[in-house]
């Protein structure tokens, strides 16, 4: 059985080590918003202020994740339907065409 995948906005274990310059280097996985796993890190004169350093870093990462007020874990279906056609359309990602038939679809299939 395969464990289970980080949540988004969470990190795994801490590693530190040595490197030949004689600064420590703190390293760990973040899931990003995007749900991609993301290595961090971060170097101090110790392997404390490493470990620091990149708690630090990923706090920073955190708060650059987007905030969408419009949207919550307990939004209904069709709210999050409205939101992916206009993001869609929003970033020129799709054609005219291809928006109208996938709007049409999630109308008559979907909703």
């Amino acid at each position: 059985m395969s464990r289970p995948r980080q949540t988004i906005g969470t990190f795994g274990d801490i590693i530190t080590r040595i490197r030949p310059s004689g600064q420590f280097e703190a390293r760990t996985h973040y899931r990003d918003w995007n749900a991609q796993s993301r290595r961090v890190q971060a170097t101090g004169a110790t392997a404390k202020a490493a470990e620091r350093a990149l708690k630090g870093r990923v706090a920073d990462r955190s708060q650059v994740q987007p905030k969408n007020v419009f949207l919550t874990p307990d939004s209904p279906f069709p709210d999050l339907v409205t939101f992916w056609l206009d993001d869609n359309e929003g970033e020129d990602r799709i054609s005219k065409t291809t928006r109208i038939l996938y709007e049409r679809n999630m109308r008559t299939l979907a909703l």
